[in-house]
């Protein structure tokens, strides 16, 4: 029953942000392919996000803006993106599809953007959430379209006598085939099939045919007068592409370790499914390898994936300001990605400075006691400077619904429930007695609390 609860804590981790006691031995019973079921038909449903209101309309007004020009009509939304980026992250602690939110996080990296637009963001978003567990096919041509897309990627530039390669260039190496696996030429060629193809002054894709090439074009071994659509499907056809998107999917749900063998499993059928997203990620969740001991507890969660998880566990109230600065510290703000390559993932989010954030991040969070006098605090010897911003980042969240959840639980076995329930680590790797040393109060709820906070300020917790 331990490895039962192991495994399914590792897989709503991996397919999610974690679940809560309850729902984890609500499933102790149930098989694989039944909870695998569930995991999927939960976030079937597509639920937008509308947090901001479309710059296009008058106050609500059907009618179009027209002739403004671009900026104008967007400038209202540049102070939106707080506000987006904190709903978000609610949507993935507490929304029923976890699925669908975490594969809306993972082509949110894959399809990394940076625009100042809130509206174009949010439409992006939801375009990703859309079609987060459908067909990669139309999930490539819907975000070649996509207003935010071409003009991070100056396609709105990208013009018959001055074509810009930038967008063809990223569809080629990261968002398809992968580096290496096509010559400059037909980057080159790619770009003159999407020509024209612009955003209007509502912020909708606009097809502009005077600047558009209608030229013959030889891309990948074939000759013809290719359209951006065209360009598209002939990479399809190319089996790099599914195992590219494989390759992927493997490093972010099972193992930074790749196994190529694998990989080249997944693509087949990925590929041969017609590019069905569902295709690989059921062949994950149902192997056996995916719940290896390798594969379990050796990922580092994200910064986004930990605050989610806070949230998951403990209904977590906190403001958007605060949300966004403990992102910032932490290295990942939602919508902020890096670069067009996106976030570097694993080790690189751990550092001098984050690491040290991330284990005193629980008391600072959680802890209703002074930081300087806290066990915690003696233990972990939190700075000054940390302790300045332990108000700021000090966050409400229901520690009575998490403690009832151990209420049948012996006193004396209270610090291993709570390890089995928070550390993904094997359980006899595990210092029970260093636990112990954090339990404070009488109550249930203080003693669960005290424990907890602990217990997420160890290394160990920052593995999933």
């Amino acid at each position: 029953m331990l490895n039962q609860q192991r495994h399914l804590q590792h897989l709503h981790l991996r397919a999610g942000f974690g679940q809560s006691p309850a729902f984890i031995n609500s499933q102790m019973q149930m098989h694989r392919e039944s909870v695998i079921r569930k995991l999927f038909s939960d976030s079937r449903a597509f639920h937008p996000i509308n947090e901001i209101k479309d710059p296009t309309k008058f106050f609500g007004d059907s009618k179009k803006v027209g002739k403004l020009k671009l900026a104008a009509l967007f400038a209202k939304s540049f102070g939106d993106l707080k506000k987006l980026n904190h709903t978000w992250l609610q949507q993935m602690a507490t929304h029923k599809g976890q699925l669908r939110e975490k594969m809306t996080l993972f082509w949110h990296d894959h399809f990394a953007c940076q625009v100042k637009l809130g509206i174009a963001n949010q439409w992006q978003n939801n375009l990703f959430r859309q079609y987060a567990l459908g067909s990669f096919r139309d999930l490539l041509h819907a975000v070649a379209k996509d207003p935010a897309m071409l003009i991070f990627l100056n396609n709105q530039q990208n013009r018959k006598k001055a074509p810009n390669e930038n967008f063809a260039r990223e569809l080629l190496e990261l968002f398809t085939l992968g580096e290496g696996k096509y010559k400059e030429r037909d980057i080159k060629e790619a770009a003159r099939a999407f020509t024209g193809w612009s955003v209007n002054r509502e912020g909708q894709f606009h097809f502009e045919e005077k600047k558009h090439d209608f030229g013959s074009k030889t891309f990948m071994g074939k000759t013809g007068n290719f359209e951006g659509e065209d360009i598209i499907n002939i990479i399809l056809e190319n089996r790099d592409t599914a195992t590219h998107i494989c390759r992927k999917l493997y490093a972010f749900f099972v193992n930074e370790k790749v196994e190529e063998q694998r990989v080249k499993q997944l693509a087949k059928a990925f590929y041969n499914g017609n590019y069905q997203i569902i295709v690989p990620l059921k062949m994950i969740f149902m192997s056996d390898w995916f719940y290896d001991n390798e594969n379990i507890g050796t990922r580092i969660k994200s910064p986004i994936e930990l605050l989610a998880q806070y949230g998951q566990l403990l209904h977590l109230q906190q403001g958007q300001e605060k949300s966004f600065q403990i992102q910032k510290q932490l290295g990942q703000v939602l919508f902020q990605a890096p670069n067009v390559a996106g976030w570097n993932w694993g080790r690189s989010w751990i550092d001098s400075s984050t690491l040290p954030l991330r284990m005193q991040l629980p008391s600072m969070m959680f802890d209703a006691y002074d930081l300087r006098s806290s066990g915690i605090a003696r233990e972990q010897r939190i700075a000054p400077a940390l302790q300045r911003q332990a108000i700021k980042y000090r966050s409400k969240a229901n520690w009575q619904q998490f403690a009832n959840q151990f209420s049948a639980e012996q006193s004396s076995k209270l610090p291993r429930a709570l390890a089995k329930t928070l550390l993904q680590s094997e359980q006899d790797k595990v210092d029970i007695a260093l636990i112990e040393k954090y339990r404070t109060g009488n109550s249930l709820v203080d003693q669960v609390k005290s424990m907890s906070i602990g217990i997420m300020s160890l290394p160990e917790f920052q593995l999933c």
